[in-house]
């Protein structure tokens, strides 16, 4: 993995890219990733782990697209490649950040 960040007194999001090797034939691929800060520990372990398990049985992926803000949907599916190049895109599919993603973090009600 390789990560950005977006620069706050505590680290609210990364981004950038996943690089695996998981398919059968062993062909590397990538996939843009965020991970996004939930909150912080409260140092009662038993309410720590109660909590991690809690959202461990959350679903894997987002059940409700309108949950994901156009801005994170752009981020995460990007159209790169000859033919968005043509037009002033991405050739290849970069770590680089998406202006609009600090407006994202700035919009999070995150009180940690």
């Amino acid at each position: 993995m390789i990560f950005n960040i977006v620069t706050m007194p505590k680290i609210v999001l990364m981004y950038g890219i996943l690089l695996t090797a998981g398919n059968a034939m062993r062909n590397p691929s990538a996939s843009p990733i965020v991970m996004e800060r939930l909150g912080d520990l409260t140092g009662d372990k038993q309410a720590d782990d109660a909590h991690a398990a809690s959202l461990m049985s959350r679903p894997q992926f987002v059940q409700d697209e309108a949950l994901i803000s156009p801005v994170m949907r752009g981020h995460l599916i990007r159209d790169f490649g000859p033919t968005p190049a043509k037009i002033g895109g991405d050739m290849f599919l970069t770590a680089a950040g998406t202006p609009d993603l600090a407006k994202v973090v700035s919009a999070l009600n995150y009180s940690g």
